[in-house]
């Protein structure tokens, strides 16, 4: 892990309700690693984050997010 914050920049896509991020900070080994993050809308009470490191083939993680009833 690493404290040093990662700028990431990117767009909204208002008809697929889709945020996409990208940007490049330290890695976890230190030398600097490629980052997107791609956030999903699926309903109301629903959001869905991928983080993508280095590659970007494999999700480094997804944390689905739910509305609290």
């Amino acid at each position: 892990m690493n404290t040093s914050p990662v700028v990431m920049e990117g767009t909204y896509d208002k008809e697929k309700k889709t945020l996409t991020l990208a940007g490049e900070g330290p890695g976890p080994n230190g030398p600097a690693t490629k980052y997107k993050s791609v956030t999903d809308t699926p309903d109301d009470n629903t959001e869905v984050m991928t983080m993508y490191m280095g590659d970007g083939k494999d999700p480094a993680f997804v944390v689905t997010y739910k509305r609290k009833k």
